[in-house]
């Protein structure tokens, strides 16, 4: 392998990196003595594992799964949980396509931590859809909810008080948990599946707070309706959530993998390489036919566009993550977590560093069918509006229609 030292320019073969564990490919340190340079490995790993796809959309199931991910935004901040109901637009276009509008129940899920901070509001639904005339006759979709910003009645993604009105929180103080979880972003290693993956640190102590009480809502709707095949979707930080939670449930119900579907809406990157690749062997690769859509998808498919406000740039895609490092006060950041704020975030993506002695840890999304239009020449506030779920939805609409 040729590489060339950024620092000094000078250019030399490295065949010894060839040898070396893949986690320790990222970079390699010149014979002048330089700070370590990237090696380019990186890069492969990212154009294998981010290729874009050749798709089929799954029109019913991803109709469903958009407008669910839209709408528990609106129902996280109400004071009480009320049954959740789909636009008449939508309700219309999923009947009028197959009849398959019918929401028969709903099994809401209350409360999620980070580093223990609560907020006991709405995190996550699940909800039962009926397929007339299909097989499975019914379909359950698990929505993660995404961030809350700094302002909502409800007081979603803030550390709520004593519950209110059937769960939700009234938000006592002025921490956004959502917001911190974001920027903590030193990988962890997984608490499961024994393979050395590691995923976003933040996202790991949130999911892990709350995972065991959406399983056990998934396992109570598929003792009511059995046979049913479960989609996990959500939006931005929630479809965050639903890939590790995806990865998390293909080991602890490895039976549900068959009928097991995951399509995350504008997910921010939540794990290292061999994050992803398991992820791709274990779950995308799979064809599935879902009730009408009609012929074989994926067992995942990632919709994105761009960038979105947590892995905004490449810089912040990188994080480090060694307590030996001899540079010593490199920090991840998780520094700015404790204040919650994009703006933070943002300004702080410029000031880390990208490597450490464990090598470079990089946030990979599983393999990407990017199904819409590309933005990487988009940067700053353009990216952030096109990141909005109603954006996307209106963007599946068009696409629901005109494939119709």
């Amino acid at each position: 392998m040729l590489v060339k030292c950024k620092h000094c320019g000078l250019q030399e073969s490295v065949a010894w990196l060839d040898q070396v564990p893949a986690y320790e490919k990222f970079f390699y340190q010149c014979s002048n003595g330089c700070d370590p340079s990237e090696t380019g490995f990186a890069q492969q790993i990212r154009n294998t594992l981010e290729a874009g796809v050749g798709y089929d959309m799954p029109r019913v199931t991803s109709l469903r799964a958009m407008a669910l991910s839209y709408k528990i935004y609106g129902a996280s901040e109400a004071s009480k949980y009320e049954w959740l109901t789909l636009s008449k637009r939508t309700t219309k276009a999923l009947h009028d396509d197959s009849n398959s509008d019918q929401i028969v129940n709903q099994y809401p899920v209350f409360g999620r931590s980070w580093r223990g901070l609560k907020d006991s509001s709405l995190t996550a639904m699940i909800v039962v859809f009926k397929n007339p005339g299909e097989l499975p006759p019914y379909s359950i979709y698990v929505v993660f909810r995404g961030s809350r910003g700094d302002k909502n009645a409800g007081g979603a993604g803030f550390m709520g008080g004593k519950p209110s009105g059937g769960g939700q929180s009234k938000a006592s103080q002025t921490v956004n948990i959502d917001w911190r979880a974001n920027f903590d972003n030193v990988q962890d290693f997984a608490d499961y599946g024994g393979g050395g993956f590691l995923i976003h640190g933040g996202y790991k102590s949130v999911v892990a707070s709350y995972r065991d009480a959406v399983y056990a809502k998934i396992a109570q709707a598929r003792r009511a309706y059995p046979g049913s095949n479960v989609v996990i979707t959500g939006h931005s930080q929630g479809a965050g959530h639903a890939a590790i939670f995806t990865h998390w449930l293909a080991y602890k119900a490895p039976e549900l993998v068959p009928s097991l579907y995951c399509i995350p809406f504008s997910p921010p990157r939540v794990g290292d390489y061999r994050f992803a690749q398991d992820f791709n062997n274990r779950i995308v690769a799979r064809q599935t036919v879902l009730p009408y859509d009609g012929m074989p998808s994926l067992g995942a498919m990632f919709v994105v566009r761009g960038h979105d406000p947590v892995s905004f740039k490449v810089e912040q895609a990188y994080a480090f993550k060694s307590l030996d490092d001899p540079r010593g006060h490199e920090t991840s950041l998780r520094k700015w977590a404790s204040k919650g704020l994009l703006s933070a975030g943002l300004k702080a993506q410029h000031k880390e560093k990208k490597y450490g002695g464990e090598g470079l840890q990089v946030y990979f999304h599983p393999q990407c069918l990017k199904i819409l239009p590309g933005a990487f020449g988009a940067i700053g506030q353009l990216q952030i509006l096109n990141h909005k779920p109603d954006w996307i939805r209106n963007v599946v609409r068009k696409e629901f229609k005109s494939t119709a």
